[in-house]
């Protein structure tokens, strides 16, 4: 599951396979459900056929064959299977029209999801005038079969509507994490010394400012300076140097724990404040 949820995967594809699920788990549903109902039907065939689709679409991997399988499984549901139901059962299947306007909404891009959303409200209309106006003829369902059919639809669309509402906030919760630590890594980068890993000049103002705005905190400061570095520089090479400066800023920040805050001021200077 950690593919639906990881921050290094794209959002578009993220999102593809949210939509994938949904689409699968809520066909595969529909079409248990029709056939524990109605048998082996013209009806659960065609609701069978769209489940493969389904399944077929949510193997399309790169991303621009991403975008075209979630428009495909989009309009397949929208424009074919939903309306489609309707026009066969009537009853409870109007609320598939509703799921499918939710799926455009999240799934489709703004701009082509307004368009789309235009012609599939087109197609519900006409399929419930027309429902209305030419009925199929078929055998006469009973109230308990009607039940049956309207408790199904449902189910399946708060099933599908809760799956894929849960799926989106818990990838809007770990993409919140992530950016809230990455914040916090670009704030520790900007405050310590790349080369010794203490704090720097930039977080050294800072933390005097607000010393000084506080008149109550009383604090030392030590300015420290290491002696003929440029000569270890010069004899040893500047590798050397380095892992001197390292090792004693090591130092500072071991003996000044809980006691304030060492700083690299510049080159081989550093200071220490002392509360």
């Amino acid at each position: 599951m950690n593919f639906l949820f990881d921050t290094s995967i794209d959002v578009s594809r993220r999102q593809f396979y949210v939509l994938a699920m949904g689409s699968c788990i809520g066909n595969l549903a529909g079409f248990i459900g029709n056939a524990l109902i109605f048998g082996w039907s013209g009806t659960t065939i065609f609701c069978g056929i769209c489940m493969l689709l389904m399944v077929a679409g949510s193997f399309h991997w790169n991303k621009k064959r991403i975008r075209y399988a979630s428009y495909l499984m989009t309009a397949v549901l929208s424009l074919v299977e939903f309306p489609a139901l309707y026009y066969i059962y009537q009853t409870g299947t109007i609320v598939y029209m509703v799921l499918a306007m939710v799926a455009i909404a999240i799934f489709i891009p703004t701009g082509n999801a307004i368009r789309f959303a235009g012609v599939v409200i087109v197609a519900d209309v006409a399929a419930v005038i027309l429902a209305y106006m030419r009925p199929l003829e078929s055998e006469k369902l009973s109230k308990e079969v009607v039940l049956q059919s309207t408790l199904c639809s449902l189910l399946i669309v708060l099933l599908c509507v809760f799956l894929i509402s849960i799926l989106l906030q818990m990838q809007r919760q770990r993409q919140e994490e992530e950016v809230k630590k990455l914040n916090e890594q670009l704030k520790d980068a900007a405050d310590k010394d790349a080369l010794t890993g203490i704090y720097n000049r930039r977080y050294l103002n800072q933390y005097l400012g607000d010393l000084i705005l506080d008149e109550k905190e009383e604090f030392d400061a030590v300015l420290i300076d290491l002696d003929f570095f440029k000569h270890v520089n010069d004899t040893y090479g500047h590798g050397f140097g380095d892992i001197i400066l390292v090792e004693f800023a090591r130092l500072l920040t071991k003996h000044v724990k809980n006691k304030g805050i060492a700083v690299r001021f510049g080159g081989e200077e550093f200071m220490l404040v002392l509360k």
